[in-house]
Parts: structure tokens; C-alpha cells; sequence
């Protein structure tokens, strides 16, 4: 079996998803603190602290979502994700092709 590969794309697009939404209870207060920093320094230092600490659980949440990604997992549904990166071509494609064979496949089991 070949290895498997986590496009770097959805790596970087994880940490910051992660950084505005998923820790967003780092990431408003550090925006207010970093707004009154412009007249308050330590409120500024403040904020730029509160965003390193933000930036770094968001990579290292992002790593652990890697992890899991490329390790094997039981869950056929999750194997077939996984080989949607490993298969040549565009990944969009390769997840447009899985969508409709599921799609099919639910409104056979419809009628």
C-alpha cells in the first residue's frame, strides 16, 4: 500500500479555520486587547501573546487532525475520504465522483 498524504493545502487551511473559529475565545479578546493596545502598550503585548498562544494550539490542534487523517482507521466511510487524496487526479473531482456514487446509491435504496 502506498503512503498516504495530506495535501499541505488543507493543512494551512486548517490552522486558520482553527485560529478564527475554533479558538475564536483567544482570538476576540486579543483583537480588543490589540485595538486598546494602540494607546496601551501592555494591552498590546498582551494581545500579540494571546495570538502566538492561538497560533500555536491551532497547529498543533491541526497536527493531531493530521495524525488521525494518515493513520488506518476501521470506518469504511473514512477510508474512502483518505483514498480520495491518494487517487491521481484532482481531489475535488475524486470527492464529486464519491458524493454522486453515494447520492446513487441512497436513492436506489429509496425505491
Amino acid at each position: 500500500m502506498s503512503k498516504r498524504k495530506y495535501p499541505a493545502f488543507l493543512f494551512v487551511t486548517g490552522i486558520i479555520t482553527n485560529f478564527l473559529f475554533h479558538f475564536f475565545y483567544l482570538f476576540v479578546p486579543a483583537f480588543i486587547l490589540l485595538i486598546i493596545g494602540i494607546w496601551v502598550k501592555v494591552c498590546g503585548y498582551i494581545a500579540l501573546a494571546l495570538l502566538v498562544l492561538e497560533l500555536l494550539l491551532s497547529v498543533i490542534e491541526q497536527l493531531r487532525i493530521r495524525k488521525a487523517f494518515l493513520s488506518d482507521s476501521p470506518d469504511s466511510a473514512f477510508r474512502e475520504l483518505q483514498e480520495v487524496f491518494d487517487k491521481d487526479g484532482d481531489w475535488r473531482e475524486n470527492m464529486k465522483e464519491i458524493a454522486d456514487s453515494k447520492i446513487r446509491e441512497n436513492n436506489n435504496q429509496d425505491t
